[in-house]
């Protein structure tokens, strides 16, 4: 099935608004994290959320491409 014009413009815009989402307040991004993966992070355990490259090599001939990594540290 061919994609058309339009629906790879809802597409793109859908990925804006994700990616928009997980650059909201730590808090909500807490909560968005833990909604959609099934988590559990508490505010006050979260000292901070960083962002990573996309893209990374796992070895010599796989890549792992993705649109947002994301690391947690948490309070141990």
């Amino acid at each position: 099935m061919k994609e058309t014009d339009s629906s790879k413009k809802e597409r793109l815009k859908l990925d804006q608004m994700m990616s928009d989402l997980f650059r909201l307040s730590k808090r909500l991004r807490l909560q968005l994290i833990n909604g959609l993966f099934g988590e559990h992070f508490a505010d006050a355990d979260v000292k901070e959320i960083q962002y990573g490259n996309a893209k990374f090599d796992v070895d010599v001939y796989s890549r792992v491409i993705g649109d947002l990594f994301m690391r947690l540290d948490t309070v141990q």
